[in-house]
């Protein structure tokens, strides 16, 4: 676990009383983000609302799994299964099962992981958001000339 936000102490403590220490790299802050997506088996996204963050798009173009809430627009990124993990809000059950099914998996996983980083280059690269930016331009330009 990487960060130093405002619940990055009550975390440890947690960590340290419930015993499950050997199971976690806390590591504090990092720069850059990237690497810690190359030595993450999986990056985990509980969010009750959530638009598209960087961190997904981040860890897919590592090859990291994302295992994340199916809300906003992570369902818009993730295809289930696919190119990474959805689980419904507070399925606690659902979100552990899916976790250890795979880490324990790790052909699953590398599988996982290079679809994501495939369907990064390929919808999320900076050439693909110049060209869609350009479209967006010369649309805007077409409108006004005939306007």
């Amino acid at each position: 676990m990487a960060g130093n936000g405002s619940m990055w102490a009550a975390l440890k403590e947690k960590i340290c009383h419930l015993k499950c220490r050997d199971n976690f790299r806390l590591l504090g802050e990092i720069y850059p983000a990237t690497i810690v997506y190359q030595i993450s088996d999986l990056l985990y996204i509980p969010s009750d609302t959530e638009g598209i963050p960087m961190c997904v798009l981040e860890s897919m173009s590592q090859g990291t799994p994302v295992l994340a809430s199916n809300v906003g627009g992570l369902s818009e990124i993730i295809e289930h299964r696919v190119d990474g993990f959805l689980f419904e809000k507070e399925d606690v059950e659902g979100v552990c099962a899916c976790a250890n099914f795979l880490l324990n998996d790790s052909e699953y996983l590398k599988y996982i992981g290079e679809n994501s980083k495939s369907k990064i280059r390929k919808h999320f690269s900076v050439q693909k958001m110049f060209v869609e930016t350009m479209k967006v331009y010369d649309e805007l330009l077409e409108k006004s000339s005939h306007g």
